[in-house]
């Protein structure tokens, strides 16, 4: 018998080497697509991270330093979570060197201050605090910082 072929027909050997080829082609491995991505991540962060370290102006710098002098007001008249009326005066060591500082502290209707009358132009920030009124009795309240020089 004689075997014939048709036109158009590649031998078994030729179609599988041609699918491997292609298959080798336009792939990378794993680890380069890794490295790849870890490069564009660390890219990016350092670049959010130069961003955060400018400063634009002098307001901003101001409302930083009014941030902080919140966080550090917080933890003197807080216990436990809880802001305690009575621990305002813990507030004078708090404010920033150069600056003056008023504390306000309100809650049910009641308001508790520390520090001079501000000027009118003042950086201000705020949070949100429980409140003791009393043993038991702790109502939602705000603590405001005010910081001039």
């Amino acid at each position: 018998m004689s075997r014939s072929s048709r036109s158009g027909d590649r031998p078994t050997d030729a179609v599988d080497s041609a699918a491997t080829d292609a298959g080798r082609r336009a792939q990378s491995s794993p680890t380069v697509g890794l490295v790849a991505a870890f490069a564009v991540v660390a890219g990016v962060s350092l670049y959010a991270t130069a961003l955060v370290g400018v400063e634009t102006d002098d307001s901003t710098r101001e409302r930083r330093l009014a941030t902080t002098t919140l966080d550090r007001a917080h933890a003197a008249v807080t216990s436990g979570g809880v802001a305690v009326p009575a621990r305002l005066r813990r507030v004078a060591g708090v404010a920033p060197a150069d600056h003056d500082l008023r504390v306000r502290l309100r809650a049910a209707g009641r308001t508790w201050t520390h520090g001079p009358e501000p000027p009118p132009e003042t950086t201000t920030a705020s949070r949100r605090v429980g409140v003791s009124l009393g043993p038991g009795r702790i109502r939602p309240g705000e603590l405001t910082v005010e910081v001039w020089s």
